[in-house]
């Protein structure tokens, strides 16, 4: 690899080694294992410059990014009929504002971290990631309950757990209908956790993915709000 030249080493890639040069990133060509079939081809890597477009360039993606947004419409409004009709739902209608382009980039925000949320996965995180106990300290603070818990008092959290549970779970919709006090509230909760170092990767992936889909959810509501002041 080279950080001078304008062509680039293509070189053998290893996960503990290989590293872009400064100021550059690393593009990565690798192939898995299945059973008893060996990866087809060995694993490579090359460090090469970032990107940066210039206005004219970006007039000549234009096209190509706009058919990206309807491809990605098309997937949101996809998955919003399967998760309706799995659930024994229907899906009557849409609106503007579940394919708007802060939905769009929601969706591919969680594409690209690998992969959407998925109820189990939230379910996993919240049964394993501690997240379960910020929220106990704060419901015991909000309900004035002792620091020791009786088996009511303990009945009552639980209660409170498995609807915040189901309000987590929500976020695995393509498009997520949570007022705005919903949404406030799971930032706070977030704002004060993260999953400690014991935590396994997929724990700590659907936490990172959680924060990610409720930072677009909270730029869509101040986009509501803007417009709603403008009338």
């Amino acid at each position: 690899m080279s950080n001078i030249s304008s062509h680039h080493n293509v070189v053998s890639f290893n996960a503990a080694e290989s590293k872009a040069f400064a100021g550059q990133r690393l593009i990565k060509v690798c192939y898995k294992s299945r059973g008893d079939k060996k990866a087809e081809l060995p694993n490579v890597c090359v460090s090469v410059p970032p990107v940066s477009l210039k206005d004219e360039e970006l007039i000549l993606l234009k096209e190509y990014v706009e058919q990206m947004v309807m491809d990605t419409q098309d997937k949101i409004v996809k998955g919003m009929y399967e998760s309706r009709t799995r659930d024994g739902l229907k899906l009557d209608r849409i609106s503007d504002e579940d394919i708007s382009l802060n939905s769009v980039i929601g969706y591919l925000s969680a594409v690209s971290t690998g992969g959407r949320l998925t109820k189990d996965g939230i379910v996993n995180w919240f049964d394993n990631s501690g997240v379960a106990d910020v929220i106990t300290v704060l419901l015991v603070d909000k309900l004035g309950f002792p620091d020791v818990l009786n088996g009511e008092q303990n009945g009552v959290i639980e209660k409170h757990l498995d609807s915040y549970k189901s309000v987590f779970m929500s976020l695995s919709a393509p498009s997520v209908s949570l007022e705005e006090k919903q949404v406030n509230g799971l930032v706070k909760i977030m704002d004060m956790f993260s999953p400690s170092g014991d935590c396994v990767d997929n724990v700590k992936d659907v936490n990172n993915k959680i924060v990610n889909k409720l930072g677009v959810l909270v730029a869509s509501l101040r986009e509501k709000k803007e417009l709603i002041d403008l009338l």
